[in-house]
């Protein structure tokens, strides 16, 4: 099987690192890499030792090379249009998280799939762990009964250098006028937002579909777009999704959740161990690490080309996502945090700054404890019917 990787960067690094370890031993080739510029890094000399050529541009790779699978990890805005130019190839595509900027281009990206011999998978690595499948399956059968409410909490603080890394972090467009959205919900806790979607789906490779949201959007740090969100989702089979995250608290909080069933409960607290458990009863279900092999993803892409049906998130079980993430930027304003309910950590030796707003560490955790949002006052939209994302408000 031959591969193309698109992006050899940031994210890159990580795939790579899963291909070359290739734990269950796969018989595929890197036919080569896009990478804009020259890298001189271990990465690029073991893909060098193994035969594997560096392109500019995904069209210069297919001008003389084909692939069966290119693994995408490039920035938002080229999400879409390198996935339909390898659909156009007929190569199937695992493209990272999330599906793409806007609905309407994931819904191209859907066009072109439809056109072609090939699949796209989108990156979100725990819709492929085994952890999550199982739990999956046991919802689906009913064992859990009917799904009431389910809830994440992350909080991570970023500091200034993370805002800062590349040319697109925190941006709503990039300086081609192309929406990027990226925030705390569209990029480092994306997962969890989706894994919500996910889980309610009817069936293993579908997710629910948000009916109605309310959300509160904060910005604290100096960047474009927002580093808080809080959000009440109701979905399309009328379960209450309830998701909070941020860059700007003092204080960590790795993925807690409960999802909350008629018979039972499905719960995870990964400051404690990385597992999700079930209960029914006197019953307690253990169903893992869904972070275990993060490459799953790539991997279940190359085992469904060799004929397994196990690409479990294409391009429409990530749209309901984008969806609500677009919604959240064009129905609400971005709340700008006053200066004075900041607070400042040295951070990485001194070298940088870590912006916090006071209090909301433990403003976050009793929303969650109690299954409100921030500011209820926030009105309730219904975006049922939304499927173009057009303007932003401010």
């Amino acid at each position: 099987m031959k591969i193309v990787v698109v992006g050899i960067g940031g994210y890159g690094e990580i795939v790579l690192n899963g291909l070359f370890a290739n734990p269950d031993n796969l018989d595929f080739t890197i036919e080569g890499y896009v990478a804009p510029r020259p890298k001189d890094n271990e990465y690029s000399k073991k893909l060098h030792e193994m035969g594997a050529k560096r392109y500019v541009t995904l069209e210069e790779f297919f001008e003389t090379k084909h692939a069966d699978l290119a693994v995408i990890s490039s920035p938002i805005e080229f999400h879409m249009p390198q996935t339909i130019l390898c659909l156009k190839h007929n190569t199937a595509v695992m493209c990272e998280k999330p599906v793409a900027g806007t609905i309407q281009d994931a819904y191209e990206m859907k066009k072109a799939e439809e056109l072609s011999k090939a699949f796209v998978g989108i990156g979100y690595q725990w819709s492929y762990s085994d952890a999550i499948i199982n739990l999956k399956k046991d919802i689906l059968s009913g064992k859990y009964g009917k799904p009431l409410r389910l809830k994440n909490i992350v909080l991570w603080p970023r500091t200034q250098r993370y805002f800062h890394r590349n040319s697109w972090a925190g941006k709503i467009k990039n300086d081609a006028g192309y929406w990027i959205l990226d925030s705390v919900a569209n990029n480092a806790t994306a997962h969890y937002i989706h894994n919500m979607f996910f889980v309610l789906g009817s069936d293993l490779k579908k997710s629910a579909w948000p009916k109605t949201i309310q959300a509160n959007i904060y910005r604290a740090n100096d960047i474009e777009n927002y580093d808080t969100c809080v959000s009440r989702i109701i979905t399309d089979n009328d379960v209450e999704i309830l998701y909070y995250a941020s860059h700007s608290t003092d204080k960590k909080v790795e993925p807690l959740l409960e999802f909350q069933f008629e018979n039972g409960v499905i719960y995870a607290d990964f400051n404690k161990e990385k597992c999700i458990y079930g209960k029914i009863g006197n019953e307690t279900i253990k169903y893992g690490n869904p972070f275990d092999c993060e490459m799953k993803k790539v991997f279940d892409c190359m085992r469904t080309l060799s004929g397994d049906n196990v690409n479990y998130c294409p391009i429409e079980a990530a749209i309901p996502q984008l969806k609500t993430i677009n919604a959240f930027s064009q129905y609400y304003n971005i709340t700008q945090i006053s200066s004075d309910r900041l607070g400042y950590l040295d951070a990485e030796e001194n070298t940088t700054k870590l912006v916090y707003v006071k209090r909301l560490y433990e403003d976050m955790m009793s929303a969650y404890e109690n299954n409100a949002i921030l500011d209820e006052s926030s009105r309730i939209i219904d975006i049922t019917e939304y499927d173009k994302f057009e303007n932003i408000m401010k």
